[in-house]
């Protein structure tokens, strides 16, 4: 059991994580200066340099560059229910489903957002969550929220060792109430954010939570739909960890996924095979 007062020592499990986390974090970072550029470019940003020019100057090519290429693929994606069998009434039932489904998701804004991440950094990413319901939960993730295995074939995501989806930000509250965590974990993440390290964890997550909302801003997407977090509230920084673990039973490796906090603090380990959903 680690110390969760200092966190001065990790299971094996945690340390693979987040050994595995450190090297996708710094590959990707190679092109966070790029991305940062490209990001204040879109937004019509322009720093100055007073030793060779006085004033100035801000031609919006990026943003009329984006919509030129954004009007030539801004068509929704559609869907038409066709039943072979000649009975209509499924067909319109059907076609019903998908367009509240799409209503209430607003896929048409996820579509777009997805889009504006292509056009601008080359690889969107998009995740896929069943909810029970007829149609997953899709969500178009923010580009630096996803890192993958460096040495993935990047044409094939399956050949990833490991897909990390980081940032996740939740409220205490919704974490405790959640029934997929155990109550180890939460147990522990309740010790954790009472010491002095996941209190200034907790004032670092705040930072990011608003960094990231800046950039969904301008990227055009309602940041309110995402929720506030009222002031005195304690966030989590959730990381969705897809990795592959072996299972000495089977074994083989076996495609697990764990739900970590702030680094520390495991919530959830379980099979792929109990939980379909996929970041693509």
């Amino acid at each position: 059991m680690p110390d969760l007062q200092t966190k001065t020592e990790l299971n094996d499990l945690m340390q693979k994580l987040l050994a595995e986390k450190k090297i996708a974090r710094e590959f990707q970072e190679r092109k966070h200066a790029d991305w940062n550029d490209i990001y204040e470019l879109s937004r019509g940003k322009v720093k100055t340099n007073r030793l060779t020019q006085r004033q100035a100057v801000n031609i919006p090519l990026m943003k009329e560059t984006e919509k030129t290429i954004l009007s030539r693929i801004d068509e929704p994606p559609t869907v038409d229910w066709k039943e072979l069998s000649g009975d209509e009434s499924k067909e319109i039932i059907f076609q019903e489903i998908w367009n509240d489904f799409y209503k209430e998701k607003n896929l048409e804004a996820i579509d777009i957002q997805d889009k504006k991440t292509m056009i601008r950094y080359g690889r969107p990413t998009k995740k896929i969550v069943p909810n029970g319901k007829f149609f997953p939960d899709v969500y178009a993730l923010d580009i630096f929220d996803v890192v993958y295995d460096p040495l993935m074939d990047p044409l094939d995501i399956e050949s990833a060792r490991f897909v990390i989806h980081q940032n996740i930000f939740k409220s205490i509250r919704e974490v405790l109430a959640d029934d997929r965590y155990s109550e180890e974990g939460k147990k522990d993440l309740r010790i954790w954010l009472d010491s002095k390290n996941g209190i200034v964890q907790s004032q670092a997550n705040e930072e990011e939570w608003n960094k990231k909302m800046e950039r969904l801003k301008a990227m055009g997407v309602n940041s309110e739909s995402f929720g506030k977090f009222s002031g005195g509230e304690v966030i989590v920084n959730l990381t969705e960890h897809y990795t592959e673990v072996w299972n000495t039973k089977e074994k083989k490796f076996e495609r697990r996924v764990i739900t970590y906090a702030d680094d520390s603090i495991e919530l959830l380990n379980e099979s792929l095979k109990s939980k379909i959903s996929g970041i693509h």
